[in-house]
Order: C-alpha cells, then sequence, then structure tokens
C-alpha cells in the first residue's frame, strides 16, 4: 500500500491497450535495496503523462504501489492471486507514470531477434489487412490478442471458438506438420527432422508469446518427438 521506487528488468510480453500496459518485471532493487523478486505492474494511461511504453529487456525505474493480488471472488472461481502463483509472482502494482523511465536495456540476442521478428510480423497485418481482419489474424496466427475488440472477443466466445485464438495444441501441429514436409521435400534424414522440428518448437513457443497454452502443447510435442 505504500509508493516505492523500483528498479528492474521487464519480462516476457509487454500487453497494451488503449486505457493501461501492464507487464512483467524482475526487480533488481526496492528502495535503493537489493532485491530479486517478479512483480506484475501496470500504468493507466493519463493524457499527461509522457510514458513510454517499455520493451522486453527494458531495465525501468518507477515509483509504484504495491500490493497483494485478490484471490477468488466466488468460492470456486477465478482466482488472479493463485494464477500469478503459477508464474512465482506474489504481488501487482500500479506504476506512476511520470516517474517511469527506461534506464537501460539488457541484451538477449535470440529473444531480441525473435521479437523484432515477430514486431514485423504484426506491422505486415497492420499493413495488408483492414482492423478488424487484421486483428483476428493477430490473434490467430501470432497470438496476439491485443487489437481485438471487447465486441469480437465476445462473438468468439459466444461460437465456442475462443480455442482458436489461444494458440495452443493445433497450432504447434500445424506448424510442425508444414516443417516435416518441408524437410521431406528437401530428403533431410528422419532424426534431423526431429531434431530440427525440437528446435523450431522452441522458437515458435518464443515467438507466439510463450502462453500456457502454447508452452503446454510444446511439451508434449517434444514428447512426441
Amino acid at each position: 500500500g505504500e509508493n516505492v521506487q523500483i528498479k528492474g528488468e521487464v519480462l516476457d510480453e509487454v500487453i497494451e491497450s488503449n486505457d493501461y500496459v501492464r507487464f512483467e518485471l524482475k526487480t533488481e532493487k526496492i528502495n535503493k535495496t537489493e532485491c530479486e523478486e517478479k512483480v506484475s505492474l501496470i500504468y493507466f494511461k493519463k493524457p499527461d503523462d509522457n510514458f513510454t511504453v517499455p520493451e522486453t529487456g527494458d531495465v525501468i525505474e518507477s515509483l509504484c504501489t504495491l500490493s497483494v493480488p485478490d484471490g477468488a471472488m466466488n468460492t470456486g472461481g477465478f482466482s488472479y492471486a493463485s494464477y500469478l502463483k503459477t508464474k512465482k509472482i506474489y504481488f501487482n502494482g500500479v506504476c506512476d507514470g511520470k516517474t517511469l523511465s527506461v534506464a537501460g536495456h539488457n541484451n538477449h540476442f535470440i529473444k531480441d531477434n525473435v521479437r523484432k521478428f515477430r514486431n514485423k510480423c504484426l506491422s505486415f497485418f497492420d499493413e495488408c489487412f483492414p482492423q478488424k481482419e487484421g486483428a483476428i489474424l493477430k490473434a490467430y496466427i501470432v497470438g496476439d490478442k491485443n487489437a481485438l475488440s471487447n465486441d469480437e472477443a465476445e462473438i468468439f466466445s459466444a461460437s465456442g471458438l475462443s480455442h482458436v485464438l489461444a494458440v495452443s495444441g493445433m497450432h504447434v501441429v500445424i506448424f510442425i506438420s508444414c516443417l516435416v514436409s518441408f524437410l521431406e521435400l528437401i530428403k533431410v534424414s528422419k532424426q534431423k527432422q526431429r531434431i530440427l522440428s525440437a528446435i523450431a518448437v522452441i522458437f515458435f513457443v518464443m515467438f507466439t508469446g510463450a502462453s500456457t497454452s502454447s508452452i503446454r502443447a510444446a511439451s508434449l510435442s517434444f514428447i512426441a518427438i
């Protein structure tokens, strides 16, 4: 409940909407005391804030108000606190946009290049398709559902097709099938096919945002391979 000065590295995908920016942070310091802790942070956009959306790997500093995540509102319902615990996150917080600044960037060669390629693909959908179709393709192919409107998400939910927009087993199977077909076409041996498929699945999971469903599907595909 108190304001604390936080410094740390932005992890994984930064989620941005019209109203807020949400990201996970691995802290380096809290109030000048060295401290390694994963926290889930959110910034609510304000017109007067000169706010720069951080990227994965950025080291940021900001005043934040930390709290313990809420549990399930109803018995047996969704518990946000339990969900965060699966990611080893025990605190969430609200950033003060006026104090948030990028202090540096930690380079991660593979992750950075996969992220750049992912951003190019997202830009391609924005440039080549209307907003509605582009948003659906970004969710279906890249696993980015940020551009989907609430109405569009509700339509998929009501029709029982929400799973199409969640990168999972279906997407991994299609990806591996296309890759194996190509490797067979160029006469790659079965053993090399399995090795290359396993490596490619790792990059595919990173490319699609490393969601829980994609990690689960990738793990099962490893067992199958």
